[in-house]
């Protein structure tokens, strides 16, 4: 068969694939429902807060058999990293900062040695990531980060220098993660 020249990809499938998903359409949700933290209404506003959300992955451990001189690989179980780190923007009111540190204070009071509670679901949310389109539209499912808690609240950086957005990062440890169909 001879050459007759470049292949128009517009004739086939990939014509109709939709767009590249962009990194900047996201949204974080905070699900505090059957939670005993007494602000939990204070939350909705962080979901304009946050600024940066890496979806961690997950891998499947191998177990090796040898049989008859001859390696084998199966799969295992799956594991995955159990934190997830979200970058939050300081508002100009300062609550973004305070309101995680009140959560954090209230897993574990360091001025009153207590804790709100025994039980991980009175202290923990569900953190909900949804990806959207350019055009604000949901794309796929959210992904839902399981009983997840404040493992730590990073340092907000100040300087002269650099002008730019006050910023800083926050983990969160959580049992699992799925999608939101999934049981």
């Amino acid at each position: 068969m001879a050459y007759t020249g470049g292949k128009s990809y517009l004739s086939t499938s990939l014509a109709s694939l939709p767009d590249i998903a962009v990194d900047y359409m996201f949204a974080v949700e905070f699900n505090l429902d059957g939670s005993k933290l007494k602000f939990a209404s204070e939350f909705q506003d962080l979901t304009v807060k946050a600024r940066t959300c890496v979806i961690p992955g997950r891998s499947t451990e191998v177990i090796e058999s040898w049989f008859m001189g001859s390696k084998q690989v199966f799969p295992a179980k799956t594991t995955y990293t159990n934190e997830v780190s979200i970058k939050f923007e300081e508002f100009q009111d300062g609550g973004t900062h305070s309101l995680l540190k009140k959560w954090q204070d209230a897993i574990y009071d360091i001025k009153t040695g207590t804790r709100i509670s025994n039980k991980k679901k009175d202290y923990s949310a569900d953190v909900i990531v949804s990806m959207m389109g350019t055009d604000g539209i949901l794309i796929g499912e959210p992904i839902v980060f399981k009983t997840a808690w404040i493992k730590s609240v990073g340092e907000p950086s100040l300087s002269y220098e650099s002008g730019s957005a006050i910023s800083f990062e926050c983990t969160f440890a959580y049992d699992r993660w799925k999608y939101a169909s999934e049981v």
